[in-house]
């Protein structure tokens, strides 16, 4: 099967910004990524992916 092909450079644009958006926020509530990731009942490695904009946040249902 082969690997899927990297996203155009406009997803990768918007995943920084939203990545660089949650960690000023985090910041300026003076918040661990640990503690984000409590509270989005997800795990501190996927906060950091996503503030690394390495990959996307969950979408809501």
């Amino acid at each position: 099967m082969p690997s899927a092909s990297p996203p155009p450079a406009w997803v990768l644009a918007e995943r920084q910004a939203v990545g660089e958006r949650i960690r000023a926020a985090r910041l300026r509530a003076n918040l661990s990524q640990e503690t984000v990731a409590l509270v989005a009942e997800t795990d501190r490695p996927s906060v950091v992916r996503i503030e690394r904009a390495s990959s996307r946040p969950p979408s809501t249902p």
